[in-house]
């Protein structure tokens, strides 16, 4: 039941821990949005759709295929360090497994691939620009029996 919980700390942990993104957003990295007044450039992922897997019979659920959109999001007038970072996600999280344990459920995850592509140019408070580059990445979620 806590697959999404699992989803989440993994992808976290798999982002953070990863030397190159670190060196592109050092610690900012962030779940379902940033704070205000959090620095640039930075790492926002939220949960966005899911799909269950069941058994034949319905009786158990196999798995979760949570669905997580992430963003580089940085200020100014280029695409040119998002591009950079969206990269740098995407090698991470390309074959990256691992897993976590929740309430004493032990969970195995490993990302699935990017879906689709994310560029986006937004205003910002202030008459600022945010330069957004990510995608949607899909993840496999499965306990342990």
């Amino acid at each position: 039941m806590n697959e999404l919980r699992a989803a989440s700390e993994w992808l976290f942990a798999t982002l953070t821990e990863d030397a190159t993104v670190a060196s592109l957003v050092s610690a900012r990295v962030y779940e379902g949005q940033a704070p205000q007044g959090a620095a640039f450039p930075l790492l926002v992922f939220a949960f966005v759709a899911g799909q269950d897997r069941n058994a034949y019979d319905g009786s158990d659920r196999l798995a979760a295929r949570p669905l997580y959109l992430l963003k580089a999001v940085c200020q100014g007038g280029s695409f040119e360090n998002a591009d950079i970072i969206a990269a740098a996600v995407d090698e991470a999280l390309k074959n990256a497994s691992g897993t976590r344990i929740i309430a004493s459920v032990e969970y195995r995850l490993s990302c699935l691939g990017r879906e689709q592509p994310l560029r986006l140019l937004e205003a910002a408070p202030g008459g600022k620009q945010h330069r957004t580059v990510g995608g949607t990445y899909r993840l496999w979620c499965s306990a342990v029996p």
